[in-house]
């Protein structure tokens, strides 16, 4: 996960001249970095901009203040659901994935077909 918001990240940047992981932004990774990015089965990069709150505070906790990156890492730790599966989309040919407008009801959608037996619980506790 990275956000371009995340002040802290930015700091060490300025302190130890380099780019860490979590600055990797589109348009910075060349075709080489791309291609390994692209083979790798294990290695997802998410940008974090377009979901709700990614900056708040000094933007380092974005996996904490936004409901969209916290649900997408437990989604992926949960249940191992790829990005496209939860919900995420890709534009070529940027490796990088982003958070859609529609997120939360692209996400919703990937829970429920992750574990079917929620959406009885989610019947049963409405109204």
């Amino acid at each position: 996960y990275t956000s371009p918001a995340d002040k802290a990240l930015r700091l060490s940047n300025r302190i130890f001249s380099h780019v860490r992981m979590g600055q990797v932004l589109p348009g910075m990774l060349d075709v080489r970095m791309r291609e390994f990015v692209a083979a790798s089965d294990r290695l997802s990069l998410i940008d974090v901009e377009g979901a709700a709150n990614f900056d708040a505070g000094n933007g380092h906790a974005y996996f904490r203040q936004s409901p969209w990156v916290s649900s997408d890492v437990l989604m992926s730790l949960r249940y191992g659901l790829d990005p496209a599966t939860r919900g995420l989309e890709q534009q070529p040919p940027s490796p990088i994935w982003r958070f859609p407008a529609d997120y939360l009801t692209r996400s919703e959608r990937a829970l429920l077909q992750a574990n079917p037996a929620l959406d009885g619980q989610r019947r049963a506790a409405a109204p």
